[in-house]
């Protein structure tokens, strides 16, 4: 029987792209940053500030067509640390900060509205936030 040298090695003959984690904490790395990027989604929708389509359709066609060649610190690099340090100051205390899941979600999951899980997105392709705003895959209805 063949062993691997390493996991790294048999990760990379799969195709992927292994990543060092210094230390152990919930959600490593990607994790981390995925749900992060998703509270602040979900705040923005919750708040009012922005209907389901348009956060997507903001995050597909502005930076996130970057992130698969440039990383957030790479991006930081290239636009000049003096500039992301202004920006953190005015932008932070105004973020998403905490400790729980949002509401909004907690209450889809209470009414069994799980997304493709319950065929609510797939088959009637409509995300509902309230009693009156409905998002399609055409935008707000």
């Amino acid at each position: 029987m063949r062993f691997l040298s390493s996991p790294t090695s048999f990760f990379e003959k799969l195709g992927k792209k292994p990543v060092k984690c210094l230390k152990d904490v919930p959600g490593f790395i990607a994790n981390r940053l995925q749900h992060a990027l998703w509270r602040e989604a979900v705040s923005l929708v919750e708040k009012g500030i922005a209907d389901p389509y348009t956060v997507d359709e903001a995050i597909k066609y502005s930076f996130g067509l970057r992130l698969p060649v440039l990383g957030p610190l790479e991006n930081a690099d290239m636009v000049g640390l003096d500039l992301i340090l202004s920006i953190h100051d005015y932008l932070f205390p105004h973020l998403e900060s905490s400790k729980k899941a949002s509401s909004l979600l907690r209450r889809k999951v209470e009414a069994k509205e799980l997304g493709f899980k319950t065929k609510i997105l797939k088959l009637k392709k409509v995300f509902t936030i309230g009693p009156r705003i409905k998002w399609t895959s055409k935008g707000v209805s």
